[in-house]
């Protein structure tokens, strides 16, 4: 089975395109409502809490 050119340049570019993707990361802050309580709840900043609806900044 022969490969092409193209081919191998399609997977040289898909190979090193996923392996220079920097991991997306969210920022996210605790509840302090949901903490005290002793729940690890994540919220983003400037949003309210989904469980107990605390605002979290």
């Amino acid at each position: 089975m022969t490969v092409s050119v193209l081919e191998k340049r399609l997977t040289i570019r898909a190979s090193r395109s996923l392996t220079s993707i920097p991991p997306k990361q969210m920022p996210g802050a605790r509840c302090p409502t949901c903490a005290k309580q002793g729940k690890e709840v994540w919220v983003i900043p400037g949003k309210n809490c989904h469980i107990c609806g605390t605002p979290v900044g």
